[in-house]
């Protein structure tokens, strides 16, 4: 892998990084592990980095009972580090991976209301996997209804999210990208004073890293340590992982979007598979979608957890 990215330029990183750093990788019910797995092996090869998985449980279990592990979409048990959202400490990098499990969490208000909280008052960077990006663009501005989202309904933001699901990123106003695997990009969000819901009359900037479909997150948490540590510490790190992608004889070489243009038959009918296979979530997507686009835009209710 060459560092950096070309999409994705160097910032210019705070000097010196947080000590320690502290990554957030939420967990939530059939999220997709390698979304959340991949970035988590390159973080906490970061120096002076605390990596914490954050279950998307509102509160806090008994304190006599074993913490609840979450369930991936493919049936691997994950035991989170921290049990409920109300015990996540500050965090300086938030993770939302993607997976089938992603859709509930765009209408989850105590997950939403989490992530605004982390954006508004301690997050250096908030950053998505996968279809998390769709989970990041349901996050509203409170103190601004009708006027569209706190992360990526902005002018000037881009997104990416998984291939195939590219056009609901779009359908909540989103300036999807496509084609690209990692993008970043900064925005401008109202502070909240640490432990309450309310503007203080500043602003904090925000990086805002988004990558493509489930292995697209290893190459943003390489983009991530670049940005914080330089680029010496993110090879080091891709030295240790031996990350050099070498895709194996037989298999696809191209992105995508290009398949079906000049492609052999069969590669069509990979296509078509794939496609077919997801027809159903990508429906549900796009009704959530909907939904949430009316809620930003000023026009939907709320009615208990979720506003349609």
């Amino acid at each position: 892998m060459a560092l950096p990215p070309p999409s994705c330029p160097p910032s210019c990183p705070p000097s010196p990084p947080p000590s320690p750093l502290t990554v957030g990788i939420l967990l939530f019910p059939h999220l997709t592990a390698l979304d959340a797995l991949g970035p988590f092996e390159v973080f906490a090869r970061a120096p002076d980095t605390r990596v914490l998985l954050v279950s998307s449980a509102p509160s806090s279990p008994p304190p006599s009972a074993p913490p609840s592990p979450v369930t991936s979409d493919a049936g691997l048990l994950l035991l989170p580090h921290v049990p409920s959202l109300a015990l996540c400490p500050p965090l300086h990098v938030l993770l939302v991976p993607g997976g089938p499990g992603q859709v509930a969490m765009m209408e989850n208000e105590h997950v939403l209301g989490w992530i605004e909280h982390q954006a508004r008052t301690s997050c250096m960077y908030v950053t998505s996997v996968c279809t998390g990006s769709l989970v990041l663009a349901a996050v509203g501005k409170r103190e601004n209804k009708g006027r569209g989202g706190l992360l990526l309904q902005r002018d000037g933001v881009r997104a990416t999210t998984h291939w195939m699901f590219l056009d609901q990123l779009r359908q909540m106003g989103v300036e999807a990208v496509k084609g690209e695997r990692v993008v970043r990009t900064t925005t401008t969000v109202p502070c909240w004073e640490e432990g309450k819901a309310e503007a203080v009359g500043k602003t904090r900037d925000v990086v805002i890293y988004t990558g493509g479909g489930v292995t697209a997150g290893i190459d943003f948490a390489f983009a991530v340590v670049r940005d914080v540590w330089g680029e010496d510490v993110a090879q080091s790190i891709q030295l240790q992982l031996e990350y050099f992608p070498a895709v194996p004889s037989g298999l696809l070489t191209c992105r995508p979007e290009t398949l079906g243009k000049g492609q052999s038959e069969g590669q069509k009918r990979v296509l078509q598979s794939v496609e077919s296979k997801a027809q159903d979530l990508k429906k549900e997507r796009a009704r959530v979608c909907a939904r949430i686009k009316a809620r930003l835009d000023g026009e939907g209710e709320v009615r208990g957890n979720a506003r349609t």
